[in-house]
């Protein structure tokens, strides 16, 4: 398995959680940590907000499930995250 990521580079999705489940996500993103997110939905991005140039984004469910990842094969600092101005909001409150 290569340890190069070149071909992950300039590529973003923005991941959209509903008002009524950050309660369930609000602990578990820490920043500079990988995580494994599973069991989503995956859609068009037609919001006007886009965190990404992207089409697509990630719609979190109620059985999303998120888990930090042992794997070191992935470099930490290569990735950037945006957080929406109303989640900030909604964190700290």
């Amino acid at each position: 398995m290569s340890t190069k990521h070149d071909f992950i580079s300039d590529v973003s999705i923005g991941a959209f959680i509903r008002r009524t489940l950050i309660y369930k996500f609000k602990e578990q993103f820490q920043e500079g940590m990988v995580f494994t997110i599973s069991s989503f939905d995956f859609a068009c991005n037609s919001c006007s907000y886009r965190p990404s140039h992207n089409e697509y984004k990630l719609n979190f469910t109620i059985n999303t499930k998120v888990k930090i990842s042992k794997s070191s094969l992935v470099p930490t600092n290569m990735y950037s995250f945006t957080l929406h101005m109303m989640f900030s909001m909604i964190l700290t409150t």
